[in-house]
């Protein structure tokens, strides 16, 4: 009988050993984040180019860093990494300004604070109505068309991205 216990008190610590090493591992693992199948390369080109053939298109461009070449038979295959990085910098608080405010027929309405274009302008009554929706012709906003009154003018981006809202109050004088 106190063999059985002593084999039973060895195989119960030896459990207790594997899973403290168990966790150890899962511990060290998740902290240094390891990451099996990941790959991840990026090219800043100063030149590329893209071939259109038939129904395929080969991009191309010059500093690729990761190039392997692979020879089969009479065919000769040189690849590569080609990542584009798109560099748009995180910007601060975007200003909408338009002027004349109050406007008669047209104002120009401008984005400060940010290098984005203004690609679309909606314009609401104070209900919420949609009175005016159109593209700005270099800034400038045909307002000929709108009624007296005040309005909440949305500048939108190419995305369909709010940029701003401005009051613009409409007069005739």
């Amino acid at each position: 009988m106190k063999y059985l216990l002593e084999q039973y008190c060895v195989s119960l610590t030896n459990s207790v050993i594997y899973i403290k090493i168990s966790v150890l591992v899962l511990f060290i693992s998740f902290s240094l984040r390891l990451n099996a199948q990941k790959i991840s390369s990026q090219v800043f080109n100063g030149w590329g180019s893209s071939i259109h053939l038939n129904r395929e298109t080969f991009d191309g461009s010059v500093g690729e860093s990761g190039v392997t070449t692979l020879k089969a038979g009479g065919y000769i295959i040189t690849q590569g990494f080609l990542q584009p990085i798109d560099l748009k910098l995180p910007c601060g608080e975007i200003q909408l300004k338009a002027f004349p405010n109050p406007v008669v027929s047209e104002m120009r309405i401008y984005a400060e604070g940010c290098d984005v274009k203004i690609s679309a302008v909606k314009a609401y009554d104070l209900f919420g109505k949609l009175v005016y929706e159109g593209e700005p012709l270099e800034n400038n906003v045909d307002f000929s068309s709108v009624g007296v009154g005040v309005y909440m003018v949305r500048a939108l981006d190419e995305e369909e991205k709010v940029l701003g809202v401005i009051k613009v109050v409409k007069t005739t004088i």
